[in-house]
């Protein structure tokens, strides 16, 4: 596999985004980028996002949980037969205050994993898309061999709850 240098990223992406810009300008059209592919050395980068759409393949996904605490039982007695229909929580603990995240390790993997922290009072939602239903900074990332580890800080997100309620 070929390495990208950083001049060469940056090379790329200046002609695309500046490129593109100002071609669209003149023309009021899109217009296509000519990317010199010299000794195959064009990067994976360029590749999947000229064409964003296409599949997105990956090999391992899941989600775990970090820190937090198990609160103590509430009062009462625990029944397995009914315990989904009982509102008081009876006997039950819960797992509170933690971080819960998504990691996803493309097929294609680079060996670098990127973490994504979201601001206050939101979620990795986030990362994954935008508003307009584009894909979000994690899936272009994934398409460029990075592992995603996408963070729901405790209290929010998939993260939940809080014993201080």
């Amino acid at each position: 596999m070929n390495k990208i240098t950083r001049k060469s990223f940056l090379k790329v992406l200046a002609a695309t985004m500046v490129g593109g810009a100002a071609a669209s300008a003149l023309t009021g059209a899109a217009a296509s980028v000519s990317i010199d592919e010299t000794n195959g050395k064009v990067s994976r980068w360029v590749k999947n996002n000229l064409n964003p759409d296409g599949p997105l393949t990956i090999a391992k996904q899941g989600m775990f949980s970090s820190g937090g605490t198990v609160t103590a039982p509430v009062a009462g007695t625990y029944d397995a037969t009914t315990n989904w229909l009982d509102t008081t929580r009876a006997g039950n603990t819960a797992h509170v205050d933690r971080a819960n995240v998504l990691y996803q390790i493309p097929a294609d993997s680079n060996g670098w994993p990127m973490v994504y922290l979201h601001g206050y009072g939101q979620s990795r939602m986030g990362w994954i898309t935008t508003p307009d239903g584009r894909q979000g900074w994690a899936d272009l990332f994934l398409r460029n061999g990075y592992s995603a580890f996408l963070v729901d800080q405790p209290r929010r997100g998939e993260a939940g709850s809080t014993q201080n309620c």
